[in-house]
């Protein structure tokens, strides 16, 4: 089963671990555009993703902070020998476009 969630860019977003993993030795990966998975989180948030991921040890939770258009994608949240929780994340990006059309401000949201 794969969770669909969607953001808006810069908004805080939290993945949710499922109850049966909750304070266990919890592995949170992303899957990459290879195919390969790249772990953000192991014992601690890898260096790479810690300016703007946190971890929630009580939960199990992944909370993404101020999220960008590079975090979407799937998220993998395992721990021993169970089946892995996919959640499949999508960031909408917003941006402002000038329209000389009396409106000084016309914002469009782009799903990516």
């Amino acid at each position: 089963m794969c969770v669909e969630v969607t953001a808006t860019e810069g908004q805080d977003i939290q993945l949710l671990c499922p109850e049966n993993m909750k304070n266990s030795s919890v592995i949170w990966s992303k899957k990459q555009g290879n195919g390969s998975h790249r772990i953000v989180f192991r014992d601690k948030v890898q260096p790479d993703f810690a300016d703007h991921m946190s971890y929630d040890k009580a939960s199990g939770n992944l909370t993404i902070h101020k999220v960008r258009l590079n975090d979407s994608g799937v998220y993998w949240c395992a721990v021993g020998f169970y089946d892995p929780h996919r959640i499949h994340l999508r960031i909408v990006g917003k941006f402002q476009h000038h329209i000389n059309t009396g409106i000084n401000y016309v914002k469009v949201s782009i799903l990516i």
